[in-house]
């Protein structure tokens, strides 16, 4: 059995490059604007004397945004500090604070956590540590919260199944878990990361940032948890793809075979697809699907799963519609973009709608959808939305490229 992070030394400028790379992550709003990060660093900037009072937080806030390297040059002592809070196990991490929030997209009630920016510092840390062992673990169509395979990426993997070869994809197994994130056992996930990582420092990073979520599951907005949470799903997906099988034995030769239950199998997070030639092959691989899950895993397959012919039916997954000869988008995505084109059709856009209407785009762009382009005049409205962007990023730039000279003077 293969052990990773063996090798691997924590030291402050590993952490300071977490803090780069958490500083300079893409974001909806950045990190360099919001109130929470500048409390953070007015905590070091004072000598961490007290808790900053609002008037420091405003002040940092004030740095943040027209003074930006006297702030990275706050980076290595927080690096040093951190450093020295891992190594010697005595990290202290503010509870997380919790709101509920619908999500549009499912139409669902989420509980979603709000860590400490040092949770979220470490949270950077442990995943870049831990990089060699998630990328050796989680699955090639593990398609969720992993840089370049997103919905995209799964809808085309499953469209060149089905052109490549259509008989190993007559019949669909879907289904999905029962509240993944709340239901996982953290004396599961921890058994399995000290099977798997030899390194005390991290298990002891990792035991704390878990243990910091409550008694039970991942919290829903943390950079790790998604991570995990992929990592935990993918000795499922080895399962299905691997131990799925049955022994043929060739009556002419006397030559046993290995065939497996399933030609294709694709996990979008807890979203569950098999795809095969053969119903009862696939009836089969469902039934140890689920008896793995509730054994080994501790985790529930909800009722709605579905066993179908993929001739007589479609795939309605990750936002898309997948037929055997064509793919559309879904009817309520595509009830909310349409109401959006139409309302902002001969309207000036601001930045927050036109990268909303850039990047649903994507959906009409990457399926079967030209009418609806010719209908809506999507690309004049594309246009427009992108030059808005355009104009904002050139703008940013502009002030990123003076800042970054300010920066390359002061470290020199």
């Amino acid at each position: 059995m293969k052990r990773y992070c063996k090798d691997f030394i924590l030291t402050p400028d590993f952490i300071q490059d977490c803090i780069v790379k958490f500083m300079n992550s893409s974001n909806q709003k950045s990190r360099w604007k919001r109130m929470d990060v500048a409390y953070f660093f007015a905590y070091y900037y004072f000598n961490k004397k007290a808790y900053p009072t609002y008037i420091n937080a405003r002040y940092m806030l004030h740095l943040m945004k027209e003074h930006r390297d006297m702030i990275i040059r706050l980076y290595p002592r927080i690096a040093l500090d951190l450093y020295e809070e891992i190594t010697e196990e005595r990290i202290y991490l503010k509870p997380i604070e919790y709101q509920q929030r619908y999500d549009e997209t499912s139409r669902k009630v989420r509980k979603i956590g709000i860590s400490s920016i040092k949770q979220q510092i470490l949270d950077y840390v442990a995943v870049k540590a831990c990089k060699d062992m998630f990328n050796a673990k989680i699955g090639r169509f593990q398609c969720a919260s992993i840089k370049d395979r997103g919905a995209l990426y799964g809808v085309q993997a499953i469209q060149k199944w089905i052109k490549k070869n259509p008989t190993q994809c007559k019949w669909v197994f879907k289904c999905d878990i029962k509240k993944y994130y709340p239901s996982i056992d953290h004396k599961k996930l921890l058994a399995l990361l000290k099977r798997d990582i030899k390194n005390k420092t991290l298990i002891y990073l990792l035991v704390t940032l878990i243990k910091s979520y409550g008694k039970k599951g991942l919290c829903i907005g943390s950079y790790l948890s998604q991570y995990l949470a992929n990592y935990f799903l993918s000795y499922l997906y080895h399962f299905v793809s691997e131990c799925c099988y049955r022994l043929r034995r060739n009556r002419r030769t006397g030559e046993i075979k290995r065939v497996n239950l399933c030609s294709h199998v694709l996990l979008y997070m807890d979203d569950i697809l098999l795809l095969g030639s053969n119903k009862k092959y696939i009836q089969k691989a469902a039934e140890m699907l689920e008896e793995y899950t509730n054994r080994f895993l501790g985790l529930t397959i909800k009722t709605s799963k579905r066993l179908f012919s993929l001739s007589k039916n479609f795939i309605d997954m990750m936002g898309y519609k997948i037929y055997e000869d064509h793919i559309t988008i879904r009817k309520r995505n595509f009830k909310k973009m349409r109401r959006k084109w139409i309302k902002f059709k001969n309207r000036r856009l601001d930045l927050h709608t036109a990268r909303s209407i850039c990047s649903t785009y994507g959906f009409v762009k990457h399926t079967n959808s030209f009418k609806i382009t010719v209908k809506y005049k999507l690309k004049a409205l594309v246009e427009h939305a992108k030059e808005v962007v355009s104009q904002h990023d050139k703008q940013r730039n502009r002030f990123h490229r003076k800042t970054t000279g300010v920066q390359i003077l002061s470290l020199s």
